[in-house]
């Protein structure tokens, strides 16, 4: 399982009001070594099989006041830099930012991208929804042939969630959007929103293991 992975790049806290990712991500972590950065705390942990960097509380102003978007109102998963970032919005929740990567933790991400390298990107979410309702599931962002979309489907079969290739609607700028234009494959995990944070970490926390570590 999760066979010739050795670099993970996972992030939980990107809406405000899914605060149930970052507990289950923060309390995986409490191991792992850590560095304050001005926006957020990062985690990461090395051993002979994986290395892993971790932001369990990416968006901290929506998790401390139960916003979607971050102190500019932005849905920061739609204000990454992909080719099909769009200006344009229906819903004020996802307000994409005056421009692609114009929010300070988008560019902070962006430069621990690129510094990192990861083998797989996994965004952790709960099925929390604005304008279109869809169940808990893991969505893969990647190319079908691929050795991300094998690490998908461990993944899909060890927590025992739907593995998707369509969240079905659609979402510019997102994180998975932006790491398929990096060629980098993109594990965007949809925990239940009617579980408290205790009972996600019992539901999921044990596949998460697995895969990193």
């Amino acid at each position: 399982m999760f066979d010739n992975l050795q670099k993970i790049f996972i992030i939980a806290g990107v809406h405000g009001q899914e605060p149930q990712s970052s507990y289950v991500l923060e309390k995986l972590c409490v191991e792992f070594d850590n560095y304050e950065h001005e926006l957020f705390t990062v985690l990461k942990k090395a051993s002979d099989r994986k290395e892993v960097l971790a932001i369990p509380r990416f968006n901290t102003y929506g998790l401390e006041n139960n916003t979607r978007g971050n102190k500019n109102a932005v849905d920061l998963n739609r204000n990454l830099p992909a080719t099909n970032w769009s200006k344009d919005y229906s819903n004020s929740e996802y307000h994409p930012g005056l421009e692609p990567g114009s929010e300070l933790e988008t560019q902070a991400f962006i430069k621990l991208l690129k510094e990192f390298k990861p083998d797989l990107i996994v965004s952790i979410h709960t099925n929390h929804f604005v304008t279109v309702e869809h169940s808990p599931q893991v969505n893969f962002d990647g190319e079908l042939d691929s050795q991300g979309y094998s690490w998908a489907q461990d993944l899909s079969e060890s927590i025992d969630l739907e593995l998707t290739c369509d969240i079905g609607y659609s979402t510019p700028g997102s994180l998975g959007s932006y790491a398929k234009d990096l060629k980098i494959p993109c594990i965007t995990l949809e925990f239940d929103d009617k579980l408290s944070n205790e009972e996600s970490f019992n539901r999921y926390s044990d596949a998460l293991k697995k895969l990193l570590f």
